[in-house]
């Protein structure tokens, strides 16, 4: 039988939320380093989140690119990339529409979304996150 304090709750209910309390902090705390170290990979001038939809949108754009040019190998590391990148967007902020959003965006730039250099460098950056 569980033992009840003067409000009538059973006393492990504020063990419980202090737990609870204890793993927000330590996961906020990681989420924090995390994306400290984030903010070192993207270019200066971008936000972690502008970098992630840079991303998402040139690996869009590849993924279209390699289905017209039956690249296979190239399309999957692309779909790889863009699901990826869309997922921390979504980890971000999960209210928005980040595949509609990188999709309007690979429709607006066409030919200009695809980019060596930034899928290199997002490549490079999902590589470090993934090994």
């Amino acid at each position: 039988m569980a033992s009840y304090n003067h409000r009538r709750f059973p006393i492990s209910a504020p063990l419980s939320a202090l737990r609870s309390l204890l793993c927000l902090a330590v996961g906020c705390f990681l989420i924090g380093a995390d994306v400290a170290a984030l903010a070192q990979s993207p270019p200066a001038n971008l936000s972690p989140r502008d970098f992630d939809l840079a991303c998402a949108v040139a690996a869009g754009a590849e993924m279209g690119a390699s289905q017209s040019e039956q690249d296979i190998p190239r399309r999957d590391m692309a779909v790889r990339i863009f699901i990826f990148y869309l997922g921390r967007l979504s980890g971000r902020d999960d209210s928005k529409n980040w595949n509609a959003i990188a999709w309007g965006r690979v429709a607006e730039l066409q030919q200009e979304a695809r980019s060596s250099q930034v899928l290199d460098r997002c490549l490079g950056f999902y590589n470090s996150k993934t090994k």
